[in-house]
């Protein structure tokens, strides 16, 4: 299995290892994979696929989960890892930060106006109706077909220990506010603000409710 070793200075990541095989699942395995996909995805409010490029996620797999999914009217969020933003089809949202949205484009991003290019051009070449591009200590945008884009500044800026685990808190707190009936920018709100909290912990922490609760109740969102 994959192993992480994270090197760590004055509470601060410095270095990460992997020590890893990557290769494609073999055809029994996935057969197994989608089989529980199939049964699932009925169950749950919707769906997220972490994407580390280990062999576990491709277009097939994404295809038959979109494919699911759509028949049972579930959201799939999707957290990239290739450059390649056609290899998540049927994706209702991809996130990729901002390193990630820089490869994918080609271009690098230095100010709002590249920012605002580079969501655009992912957009177009996805089928997702959202790409939202998050940005660390400068907050994320979202970028919605037919929608100008909007931004989510960071909510309480504070001394960043570690941004490991940062882009799955948003993800799946922004997944937990639309499972809950939220629109996407109230979901993505709420997502902003657990991130922000937990990149000021450190190591691969994670958020609390108090927390989240106690940033709502400061007029943070």
């Amino acid at each position: 299995t994959t192993t992480k070793t994270r090197i760590t200075g004055a509470n601060q990541q410095m270095i990460r290892i992997d020590r890893e095989l990557s290769q494609p699942l073999k055809a029994e395995t996935q057969k197994q994979l989608y089989a529980q996909i199939t049964e699932l995805i009925p169950q749950c409010d919707g769906v997220i696929i972490s994407d580390y490029a280990k062999g576990v996620i491709d277009k097939a797999l994404m295809q038959h989960t979109a494919l699911i999914a759509g028949k049972h009217n579930k959201f799939v969020l999707a957290d990239p890892k290739t450059s390649d933003f056609s290899q998540y089809p049927g994706a209702t949202m991809i996130k990729p930060n901002k390193k990630e949205a820089i490869e994918a484009r080609g271009v690098k991003i230095i100010d709002a106006t590249s920012l605002f290019k580079a969501g655009e051009v992912l957009l177009e070449k996805s089928d997702s109706r959202y790409i939202v591009i998050t940005c660390g200590g400068d907050g994320m945008a979202l970028f919605e077909r037919g929608q100008n884009p909007q931004i989510f500044p960071v909510t309480n800026p504070r001394r960043v220990y570690d941004v490991s685990g940062a882009g799955d808190t948003v993800l799946a707190t922004s997944a937990l506010g639309m499972a809950a009936g939220l629109n996407i920018n109230l979901a993505l709100e709420l997502g902003n603000i657990a991130g922000s909290s937990v990149v000021g912990k450190p190591g691969t922490a994670q958020v609390t409710l108090d927390e989240i609760v106690n940033e709502l109740n400061a007029g943070k969102c």
